[in-house]
């Protein structure tokens, strides 16, 4: 008995802590200076797929910097059809043919997200609808995602090694990590604030990234959508029957109900807060 309460003294002791760490997080980014939206860039610029297989080398494994749900993640020094970024260009795409429906699905995204300009939201910057092979070309973040730096794992120090780190980089301090996660929490704030309403509805610390200089982005906006309107004209919800997002980042209401919201994106919002701030899994 004095051994189970002991237990439980010490949970909740850690329980206390780790709302406490939440509590003085959550006033940090209240707290610090966001970066203001940007005015809207020119819209994605069409890709053929013949420049992106040159471009990466006929999708080569040696160019291959990452892995997700849309596909695999390729890196391309230059493209023609784009203006040059210093840090490269991150070419995803899908590891089969979409088909129509899913083509469908993706000229809609495309549109939903040009309408979508933020510092802190990472640009899509060209697009390939090729039934084939459909791509989606963002600015590559050389600094990896806050999942791989947080954990450090010998696949994550692998990818990280991928963008050119030649050894490990040093643990990202509590600073750090907080300035990214505000600029993540900014760039959501913009998609729940638009009109209609865009839900990202896959958060999580593999989804945001970092540049050369420690900046956060949210990435992986692929399976963001416009909420609907409800009866009174309000947009709160989509309602789905596909289940998106990652194992311990999804709320209970989209596995029970189907409903994404920005509630439900809060709630995985809150789960990459605790595993930064902890480096514990969401699992």
């Amino acid at each position: 008995m004095r051994a189970e309460a002991e237990a439980a003294e010490v949970a909740a002791a850690e329980a206390e802590a780790e709302a406490a760490a939440v509590e003085a997080a959550v006033a940090a980014v209240a707290a610090a200076k966001a970066p203001e939206p940007a005015e809207a860039d020119a819209p994605p610029a069409a890709v053929p797929l013949d420049e992106l297989i040159a471009a990466t080398d006929g999708f080569a494994e040696a160019r291959k910097v990452g892995e997700g749900g849309f596909g695999r993640v390729y890196h391309a020094d230059a493209l023609p059809s784009l203006p040059r970024v210093a840090s490269g260009f991150a070419v995803k795409t899908a590891l089969v043919g979409v088909g129509a429906q899913g083509l469908a699905e993706l000229q809609s995204e495309v549109r939903t997200l040009s309408a979508a300009c933020h510092p802190s939201l990472l640009p899509l910057l060209g697009v390939c609808l090729a039934p084939a092979r459909a791509c989606l070309v963002y600015p590559l973040c050389r600094g990896g995602s806050l999942e791989d730096r947080l954990y450090r794992s010998p696949a994550a120090l692998q990818r990280l090694r991928m963008l050119g780190f030649e050894t490990a980089p040093p643990p990202l301090s509590s600073a750090a990590r907080l300035r990214v996660l505000r600029d993540a929490a900014s760039a959501l704030h913009y998609l729940h604030t638009r009109s209609p309403m865009i839900l990202h509805r896959d958060v999580s610390a593999g989804n945001i990234l970092l540049d050369e200089r420690g900046n956060g982005y949210l990435a992986d906006v692929g399976l963001a959508r416009a909420a609907e309107a409800t009866a009174g004209g309000q947009v709160s919800h989509l309602s789905t029957q596909r289940i998106f997002g990652k194992p311990g980042y999804m709320d209970p209401i989209i596995l029970n109900d189907g409903q994404a919201s920005q509630l439900t994106d809060g709630f995985a919002l809150g789960i990459t807060l605790l595993v930064a701030l902890t480096g514990r899994g969401a699992l």
